[in-house]
C-alpha cells in the first residue's frame, strides 16, 4: 500500500515538473521569435534612414529633377539588394522605396502645409 501511493505521488510530482518545462519552453520560443522581429524591424529602419540619405544625396547633386515633380506625380525609385551579403541581413537584401512628393500632394504623403516644399517617404518590407 506505501508503495503505490508513494509511486501516484512520484508520478504526480513528474507531472508538475513536465507541464512547468514545457510552460517554460513555450515562453523562451514566443520571446525569440518577439527578439528575431524586433532585430529585422531595427535593420528594416535602417535601410530606410539609408534610403532617405541616398534621396537627400541624390536631391544635392541635382540627380532628382525637383522641377519635374508635381502634386500627383511623385518622383519614385527602388534600392534593390541593400545589405545583401552583411551577415544577418536577408541573403538578398532589403528593396527599399523611396518616394520624392511635393508639397500639398496629400494623396501621396505630403500634406499642404508641411515644413518644407518636398517630403521625402522611404518604405522597407521586413517580414521577408
Amino acid at each position: 500500500m506505501k508503495k503505490s501511493v508513494i509511486l501516484v505521488v512520484v508520478m504526480g510530482v513528474m507531472l508538475i515538473v513536465v507541464s512547468l518545462s514545457l510552460v517554460a519552453l513555450h515562453i523562451m520560443s514566443q520571446q525569440g521569435r518577439i527578439t528575431e522581429h524586433k532585430i529585422r524591424r531595427t535593420r528594416a529602419f535602417s535601410a530606410a534612414r539609408a534610403g532617405r540619405v541616398d534621396a537627400f544625396a541624390k536631391l544635392i547633386t541635382g540627380v532628382i529633377n525637383l522641377s519635374a515633380i508635381t502634386v500627383g506625380s511623385p518622383h519614385s525609385y527602388s534600392i534593390a539588394g541593400f545589405g545583401s551579403g552583411i551577415v544577418g541581413y536577408p541573403s538578398g537584401g532589403y528593396t527599399i522605396t523611396v518616394k520624392v512628393v511635393k508639397e500639398g500632394d496629400a494623396a501621396n504623403g505630403c500634406p499642404a502645409g508641411s515644413p518644407s516644399d518636398y517630403c521625402v517617404t522611404t518604405y522597407v518590407n521586413y517580414d521577408l
